[in-house]
């Protein structure tokens, strides 16, 4: 539907005004691009099929950024086997483009980049408005790192971009994007069985147990990758009109946090293994935990830090 609504705005027509859609205008201006290059309707699956390939490169560089090279592979292998990356991974329904934003945003908070996370998670909301499920725990990343402001005028890109839909294609932008989402959450069933959520998930446990390992086990860097996945993942589960394809959002950010975990359990295991009987496991855990924080350091940062206690 999303590619049909593309056509029509290759054909002059517009978005609200013209036929109903009730999504942000950017996931059929993506579309309507296609076909003003004169490429079939099959390019919608090709754009989907790049957008799944680049969030493989987006979840490994994440991973790598908080736990080193390891963690990236385990990411990348446990995102291009996971069964529901690849059942949905050519579907142009506007969960693998948007994964796309929310993962460049996490991405660039993890470099310490704020105001552009902020901005791209903005403009990923113009795109689908779940892109911004993570956008809870940014904000408090941001709020500890001191970048609050930066974040947020970044993000300043959502309302700008909402104001000038509104502008372009008047009141039926706000009626159908705003107003009947709204009518529909008092006309929808209740949130779905827990058992129901966990069978979107059947064959992607792997990620989600590793994720979990990476909370319990981590420093605070890999603690804030998990709690972005398990953070996604809990308002996804509230959704009242659940689809499948919703759960490509939390599992890219499983499988980055699911990289980092299978490398704190390696390295809790190596310690072990190395330690002596009487050995408590509290050093190990501890120094398994802090690695991924000392690794990550910014090079300049390191280059400014003192060895000896004085300014070099």
């Amino acid at each position: 539907i999303y590619l049909y609504d593309g056509w029509l705005v290759s054909q002059g027509h517009l978005p609200y005004r013209d036929f109903f859609l009730a999504h942000p205008p950017l996931r059929v201006l993506f579309s309507a691009g296609l076909f003003a290059l004169g490429l079939p309707a099959v390019a919608g699956k090709w754009l989907a099929i790049a957008a799944t390939g680049g969030n493989t490169v987006l979840i490994a560089t994440l991973a790598r950024r908080i736990s080193g090279p390891w963690a990236g592979i385990a990411a990348a292998m446990l995102w291009m086997g996971g069964a529901l990356s690849l059942e949905t991974g050519s579907y142009y329904l506007g969960s693998n483009i948007a994964t796309t934003f929310m993962l460049a945003a996490c991405l660039a908070a993890a470099y310490d980049r704020f105001a552009w996370a902020g901005a791209i998670l903005g403009i990923g909301a113009h795109q689908a408005l779940y892109t911004v499920l993570p956008g809870p725990v940014l904000l408090w990343w941001a709020w500890r790192q001191g970048k609050t402001t930066r974040f947020v005028l970044g993000g300043m890109t959502w309302p700008a971009g909402m104001l000038l839909a509104w502008l372009a294609f008047g009141d039926a932008y706000w009626a159908q994007t705003v107003s009947y989402h709204l009518r529909k959450v008092n006309s929808t069933p209740k949130p779905w069985p827990v058992h129901r959520i966990l069978g979107f998930l059947r064959g992607d446990w792997t990620a989600v147990t590793l994720a979990l390992a990476a909370w319990l086990n981590g420093g605070q860097r890999t603690r804030f990758l998990a709690a972005l996945a398990w953070q996604t993942l809990a308002v996804v589960c509230l959704y009242r009109s659940l689809q499948g394809y919703y759960f490509i959002l939390p599992l890219a950010l499983l499988c980055a946090a699911g990289g980092a975990g299978a490398v704190q359990l390696g390295r809790l295991l190596r310690a072990r293994i190395q330690g002596t009987p009487g050995e408590g496991s509290d050093a190990s855990v501890d120094t398994a935990a802090k690695h991924d924080e000392v690794e990550t350091i910014p090079q300049h940062d390191q280059e400014a830090r003192p060895t000896n206690g004085f300014s070099p």
